[in-house]
Order: structure tokens, then sequence, then C-alpha cells
């Protein structure tokens, strides 16, 4: 986990740098830029609390729920694409 951490710190600190250097303005965006980060730390902090509850059966069954419901989701918006239904 910590690898992983240290990986996206070191990516992410590389595309602030190269946003800064394009030429990228945040400031329209500094108010969803804190709130993203906000949810984020707030999921993180919720994800360990809910999980240490939850055995492990129930949670991949949620799991397998969870991206079954997102692959139908992914295929209707395709076929909603091809075929207009909505």
């Amino acid at each position: 986990v910590a690898t992983k951490s240290a990986c996206q710190v070191a990516v992410h600190s590389t595309k602030i740098i190269a946003f800064f250097l394009l030429g990228f303005t945040i400031g329209p965006y500094l108010l969803l830029i804190v709130l993203m980060a906000v949810a984020a730390l707030a999921g993180s902090f919720l994800s360990k609390h809910v999980l240490g509850k939850l055995s492990e059966e129930l949670f991949l069954k949620l799991f397998q729920i969870a991206i079954i419901v997102l692959a139908l989701r992914l295929i209707y918006g395709g076929l909603n694409k091809v075929f207009h239904f909505w």
C-alpha cells in the first residue's frame, strides 16, 4: 500500500508540474479540487471503518454485485449509443 501511494504521489506531482509548465490555470478549478480531496479522504476513512466490520465473504459478494451493475451500465450505454434507446 505504501509503495503504491508513493508511486501515485510521484505521478501526480509530475502531472501537476507538467500542467503548470503548459500554462494550465488552476484558479477556476480550485474549489472542485479541494472538494475532491476532501471526498477522497472521507472515502478512505469510511472504507477503513466499513471494511473492518465486513466479512470477506460479504465483501466479495458486494464487490461482485457492484461490478455486475457497472458492467450492465456500460453495456446499456454502448447499446444506447448504437440504437438510441433514450
